[in-house]
């Protein structure tokens, strides 16, 4: 059943990859092509809780998705027994990453006006981060091998996808997400002082 619960976050993993990708284009993107962006800019809340309230929006919308995945698993369980802590510790650590994507998703529409070019840049940045544990196959010194070890999606999400907690992997994600949200919050503070 382990197995059967891993094969399927896997699958939810890559299909919410690209719905986030195109959910998040009209965060920032569509406010600038609408040309509401610069009321967006005036109002008298900051930066952060801008990038923050987007980000939020999209969060609860990953979380209702998310939802509606696990019907299929739960239902299993009418038929068959389900274990529910692996099947639960796989859901939080594709939550982790799937928050991550959120965040790129922010970036990518902040970066642009143009829904597509939005769509097509959080698609790219999402799946770089996914292809970084392939530097180190490619490296040959040993320092970078651990670099690109550390930052291996692939390494941190199977903790998750197998059933274990991790909470250095955890730590991981949230770090990035923070990362990409005060990348966010930068472009749009520039944009408020142009």
């Amino acid at each position: 059943h382990q197995k059967l619960i891993a094969e399927y976050v896997v699958i939810i993993h890559y299909l919410l990859l690209f719905i986030i990708a195109t959910i998040t284009m009209k965060f920032f993107a569509e406010e600038k092509r609408m040309k509401t962006f610069p009321l967006l800019l005036s109002s008298p809340v900051s930066s952060w809780q801008l990038v923050l309230a987007k980000w939020g929006g999209g969060l609860i919308i990953l979380l209702t998705l998310l939802g509606i995945s696990l019907l299929y698993p739960l239902s299993l369980n009418i038929f068959t027994d389900v274990p529910m802590v692996p099947l639960l510790t796989s859901y939080f650590g594709l939550f982790l990453v799937l928050m991550v994507y959120v965040s790129v998703g922010l970036l990518a529409s902040a970066m642009t006006d143009s829904l597509i070019v939005s769509v097509v840049l959080a698609i790219v940045f999402n799946l770089s981060l996914q292809l970084l544990s392939l530097g180190k196959e490619y490296s040959d010194h040993i320092f970078w091998q651990e670099i690109f070890n550390f930052l291996s999606f692939e390494q941190h999400f199977n903790y998750f996808r197998h059933g274990n907690f991790s909470l250095s992997s955890s730590f991981f994600f949230v770090s990035l997400s923070v990362f990409f949200l005060f990348l966010s919050e930068r472009i749009i503070e520039f944009h408020r002082w142009r």
